[in-house]
């Protein structure tokens, strides 16, 4: 909490209705399951866990059938939940049995009234804990009708919308993310430009809120009093322990204290701006296959050190061509389109001369492979990325970036040049050395493509130690 000031206009939410309402739909409760069809109304306890809605109906387990099969899927029906009708969709029948009755799950659910159509919307998230931003992302002030004054607040524009994010808790003690729309917007859109803003925050924090969600529609931009309101189940949150940036230098510099008493003193360090991340936001919100790098590299992140590097090297193959996209330098061996096509007819016109010698199989491989001689080599398509948006690479970043195939095919790169004599303790430095280099690589041009300034975290130099190289680098790396 901050304190109020006088001067500054601060974005004021209207919380605690909503916030209320999502604490009572999180407790069990008895309900009453119906269904429109045939299937008869039974009682019900209803409950969100696992990240879904579930349900355990109190009917007779030998009079189940027909109708309540495993692995059916009812399509509509609907709960009583004190005053609300919800209607679930999808209700898939997880099990029967003797003891429970009939075992469903949903990923979804509505009160009466919830439309897609232009209005205002919120969404609220259930968190472990509120998280600052102020190391990571120029953060904003808002207030809430719980009382509290908090910078834990920023914001994003997103084509001509302003998009907030917000992290808040309520008089329990419980965590939420919330996050709304200061303008109309179809519920689709809202749901896709809070998706992006979700995850350009993960990227940038390490941890990408998820699990399950509440979505709030409102008639008026108060958004006070809500109308309906939908549940609606999301991936799972990631959390790891990697961001590109961080301006508190003493997060990761260990026992250098002079320098960061100097890079503090220098202000040398800053935190990705709000213009910035409304950049990255919009990246994200216009492009999927950009949402899917980003994904991907959060998925790494966790992931074990035998598919760690793998999943940053295809990230990084799968974002070269977003950034050249358009990119006047021909990647091409021969740039020339005229003379490309030259030495293609030439060497078509060689290879009929041993048609005779060869299978057909042999020559129709052969010929398929002379058609596309003159396609962009792998090595220059990850290196064509760094050279449109100005980036010199070391000699170290050449070498991991030379390791590509290895990566794609399961091997370990021997950069130690010590062939079989490696340890399996010494191939695992190497894969996580690795692996830190390509995240690196990848924060560099992500941050240098939205327009970032500044430093970013130089992972393998933060690592050196355990990695057993000593590198001549500095611990931020300027982009």
């Amino acid at each position: 909490m901050i304190r109020k000031s006088k001067s500054r206009k601060v974005h004021y939410v209207h919380i605690k209705e909503a916030a209320a309402l999502v604490q009572r739909l999180l407790q069990p409760a008895d309900v009453t399951f119906s269904h429109p069809g045939k299937l008869p109304d039974a009682d019900a306890r209803f409950e969100i866990a696992n990240n879904e809605a579930t349900l355990e109906l109190d009917i007779d387990f030998f009079r189940a059938f027909p109708g309540w099969e495993v692995g059916k899927i009812i399509k509509r029906s609907y709960i009583s939940w004190q005053g609300y009708k919800l209607n679930l969709k999808n209700v898939f029948i997880d099990g029967i049995s003797t003891a429970t009755g009939v075992a469903a799950s949903s990923h979804q659910f509505t009160s009466s009234g919830f439309s897609k159509t232009k209005q205002f919307y919120r969404l609220i998230i259930p968190v472990e804990k509120s998280l600052a931003f102020h190391h990571y992302i120029e953060h904003s002030v808002y207030e809430n009708d719980f009382g509290t004054l908090s910078s834990t607040c920023l914001k994003a524009i997103i084509g001509t919308t302003t998009v907030w994010a917000y992290y808040f808790n309520d008089t329990e003690g419980n965590y939420y993310l919330g996050m709304e729309a200061e303008s109309r917007l179809d519920f689709e859109d809202f749901c896709d430009k809070t998706f992006a803003l979700k995850n350009a925050m993960g990227y940038l924090m390490g941890k990408m809120e998820g699990n399950f969600g509440f979505y709030f529609a409102y008639s008026n931009r108060k958004m006070d009093a809500f109308k309906a309101f939908r549940f609606q189940a999301f991936r799972k949150s990631l959390h790891t322990i990697y961001s590109p940036v961080n301006s508190n230098p003493a997060a990761y510099i260990r026992k250098r204290h002079s320098l960061v008493d100097k890079l503090i003193k220098a202000k040398t360090l800053r935190p990705v701006s709000a213009n910035e991340l409304s950049v990255l936001t919009n990246k994200l919100y216009s492009s999927g296959e950009f949402t899917s790098v980003i994904m991907l590299m959060m998925e790494s992140a966790k992931a074990s050190l035998l598919f760690m590097p793998g999943g940053y090297a295809i990230a990084l193959e799968t974002i070269s061509p977003l950034i050249t996209d358009g990119l006047k330098k021909d990647l091409k061996p021969i740039p020339s389109k005229p003379l490309g096509k030259k030495v293609r007819l030439a060497l078509l016109n060689a290879l009929t001369e041993f048609k005779t010698e060869i299978t057909d199989e042999g020559y129709q491989t052969l010929e398929g492979r002379i058609s596309y001689l003159n396609q962009p080599t792998n090595k220059a398509k990850l290196h064509a990325p760094f050279e449109a948006l100005g980036i010199t690479l070391s000699p170290e970043d050449l070498k991991i970036l030379n390791t590509r195939n290895d990566f794609l095919h399961g091997r370990v790169p021997d950069l130690s040049l010590l062939g079989d004599k490696r340890t399996d303790d010494t191939k695992t430095r190497e894969m996580f050395y690795s692996a830190i280099r390509l995240y690196t690589l990848l924060n560099h041009l992500i941050m240098k493509w939205i327009g970032f300034d500044n430093y970013i975290v130089n992972y393998p130099k933060v690592h050196e130690k355990y990695c057993k190289v000593s590198l001549h680098e500095g611990f931020y790396r300027k982009v």
